[in-house]
């Protein structure tokens, strides 16, 4: 019964301003055939103000249904991000894991915009879980990469000016082919700077990085890479970089972006 109770008081909660409404229509109406010209004008004048009343009532039941429904989400979002963060914690980050990621989009993506937020990548975040969604690619590893090979695509670097942040050389068709050559590449180049590729826009660019790390570097390719230092040693070999700093510092940076997008 204590359950049917509470059905009821809600019931009237909720229905409490449509019946006011209600009441404002019926009332003059039955009392308005017998009543003078000024007593109809007053009921009229009356109707209305009270309907204005139930009205403004009714949107402030709305509004404060809604401000409680967004503290339930906000407190649901706040509860799984520190359960990832600590379980995340005891873990070596890994490029594949995108389980740690809040099911909520437009948080991450606003959390990612923070972190690129005065870089050539800044308000690319959508782009950036758009497509680690869609190759499975940690988003923490993504930029920890975009960082170390160029800044975050910094304005008027190579990387920027060809819109190609993870530094990609040309691919296909495009590779080995003098600097402004046309040309058609495998992940989506449209011209070459006599060594890495040029892409369209930035978002060709982020979209190619991580079809590159999907179809050449994770479990069952080529490269069959199933951690970090697997990766780097192909993308960046000795002959290169300093590869065992490079992945210290990936493996670290991927640690630290992660806490950053779980951050509240």
């Amino acid at each position: 019964m204590i359950g049917a109770n509470h059905k009821v008081r809600a019931s009237k909660e909720v229905f409490q301003p449509q019946l006011a409404f209600l009441l404002t229509i019926l009332i003059p109406m039955i009392t308005f055939a017998s009543c003078t010209d000024a007593e109809q004008a007053q009921l009229q004048t009356a109707a209305a103000e009270a309907g204005q009343t139930a009205a403004a009532e009714g949107q402030e039941f709305l509004e404060t249904q809604a401000a409680q429904l967004q503290k339930t989400v906000e407190a649901g979002i706040a509860t799984q991000v520190a359960h990832a963060a600590t379980e995340l914690a005891r873990m070596t980050p890994s490029p594949w894991d995108t389980s740690w990621v809040p099911s909520n989009m437009q948080f991450v993506v606003s959390q990612i915009n923070t972190i690129l937020k005065g870089t050539g990548l800044a308000e690319y975040g959508s782009d950036i879980m758009q497509n680690s969604q869609e190759y499975g690619v940690n988003p923490a590893f993504a930029l920890a990469m975009f960082r170390k090979e160029a800044n975050f695509a910094t304005p008027n670097t190579r990387a920027y000016n060809n819109r190609n942040p993870g530094n990609i050389i040309a691919t296909g068709n495009c590779r080995g082919l003098p600097a402004d050559s046309s040309c058609n590449g495998n992940y989506g180049e449209i011209s070459t700077d006599g060594r890495f590729g040029v892409y369209a826009s930035m978002s060709d660019g982020i979209k190619a990085y991580f079809m590159l790390l999907n179809n050449e570097y994770k479990s069952g390719t080529n490269r069959n890479c199933s951690n970090i230092p697997c990766i780097i040693n192909v993308y960046c070999p000795p002959s290169d970089c300093d590869t065992p700093i490079y992945i210290i510092q990936i493996t670290d940076w991927t640690r630290q972006y992660q806490n950053e997008i779980l951050s509240p």
